[in-house]
């Protein structure tokens, strides 16, 4: 994997408003997939392309089914010892996660109490990247607001953010909303059943979100730590 420290990031120049700087591509070493980093005016690099890491021989490529709960017992998906489950997303970039396995924390499944770190949560990203935080004055609602709280153009595709409406999948794997609406998991719980996550559809953003079970497999954006 390139190694953008922080301080490589800092040397790029921060954009005004809703503009993005290009920073590069990062390859993740660990099954060496690449991903587009911009800055933006938060003043921080983020992947600009969803997370697509299935473990070193990609357990997530050809799922179709997902168990959303999780538990506190390593499902060894990703490798050894980790946590949660994906489910691949034909049609769209990057996979599906419940959030145990964004977080990858044996407490951060459904209906218990996590345990583990909010900031600087690596989880699933490459070393050295993190998930971004939620809530009010999370990284998400930093970036909404930095960018001027922008229109839903900034979030989609031919946007600076160059999301995709890749949809969410259920407790048991069926798909929702694909072509309509984006997901992405922060690392901040709402409750026991619930965490927060950024949403957009075509005429709506909310970068403090938390309606939906964190049992839902949605994508996975990292932000450089």
């Amino acid at each position: 994997m390139q190694d953008f420290t922080s301080e490589m990031c800092e040397k790029f120049c921060s954009p005004m408003g809703a503009d993005y700087t290009y920073v590069g591509t990062m390859t993740d070493s660990r099954d060496n997939k690449t991903y587009e980093i911009r800055k933006f005016s938060d003043g921080k690099c983020w992947m600009v392309d969803n997370l697509a890491y299935g473990g070193t021989t990609d357990a997530c490529a050809s799922r179709t089914t997902f168990s959303g709960n999780g538990s506190s017992s390593p499902t060894n998906r990703f490798g050894t010892g980790t946590y949660g489950d994906c489910r691949n997303n034909p049609g769209y970039s990057g996979y599906l996660y419940n959030w145990q396995a964004a977080m990858q924390h044996s407490t951060a499944y459904y209906n218990t109490t996590y345990t583990g770190p909010i900031t600087n949560a690596q989880g699933l990203c490459p070393a050295g990247w993190v998930l971004p935080t939620g809530d009010v004055g999370g990284d998400f609602e930093v970036l909404y607001t930095a960018a001027g709280s922008p229109a839903t153009g900034f979030w989609q595709t031919p946007g600076s953010w160059k999301g995709v409406f890749s949809g969410r999948c259920n407790l048991t794997g069926g798909l929702s909303n694909q072509g309509t609406n984006g997901f992405w998991w922060s690392s901040t719980p709402y409750s026991m059943t619930n965490a927060y996550y950024i949403y957009f559809n075509s005429s709506v953003v909310n970068p403090i979100k938390k309606d939906y079970g964190n049992y839902n497999g949605f994508t996975v954006r990292c932000l450089k730590n």
